[in-house]
């Protein structure tokens, strides 16, 4: 029979307050959506126009320049994690809507850089001359 992780002390009642790990998966998912939020569209869509190269960007380049995209990439990752912050009462409960956090957070800030940076690597990294 595995042990209850939620147990207190000497099998108790679940301790309402935040373990090490909780502490690590708030600073991950709150790192993750405060970064989602910070991620500098505006830049990257001006230096893609004046490249001239916007209207030829791929369709997933185009939806994360969107000025609201990295909003709407956070905000199923906040509203986890407020659940999470809200559910004191539970420590299961709020573990797993702390990771749901990390997860999402985690996800749509890879998903705004992956989709940045799948364009700029290729034309700053050029196939080297005489490869076969």
């Amino acid at each position: 029979m595995t042990p209850n992780p939620d147990a207190g002390p000497a099998g108790g009642p679940p301790s309402e307050e935040f373990t090490a790990l909780d502490w690590v998966r708030l600073l991950v998912a709150g790192g993750s959506i405060a970064a989602l939020v910070a991620f500098p569209v505006g830049e990257v869509e001006k230096m893609f126009r004046d490249f001239g190269v916007y209207d030829s960007l791929p369709l997933l380049t185009r939806i994360v320049l969107w000025p609201w995209c990295q909003f709407v990439l956070a905000l199923p990752a906040a509203i986890s994690l407020e659940v999470g912050l809200w559910v004191r009462h539970r420590p299961a409960l709020r573990r797993r809507w702390m990771l749901v956090a990390v997860v999402l957070g985690v996800l749509g800030l890879a998903v705004c850089v992956a989709a940045t940076f799948r364009v700029v690597i290729p034309a700053a990294c050029p196939p080297s001359v005489g490869a076969a």
